[in-house]
């Protein structure tokens, strides 16, 4: 289990099984990963992904 850095929630990551990564079940335009990139260190769950998709902001939380 992980703990999001965006919203403190504890998920399971699935970087070793990419077919159910929630990862790639959310489109993510270029920026939006870039800004992912620059604000968190470690995977998000699928709610902050799903958010940060249709356009929500980043929080300053790491």
């Amino acid at each position: 289990m992980k703990t999001c850095p965006r919203c403190g929630r504890a998920f399971e990551c699935k970087l070793d099984d990419p077919v159910h990564c929630d990862c790639a079940r959310v489109e993510l335009s270029a920026p939006t990963r870039s800004a992912i990139q620059a604000y968190y260190r470690d995977c998000l769950c699928l709610n902050c992904l799903t958010a940060l998709a249709a356009g929500a902001a980043p929080s300053a939380r790491i």
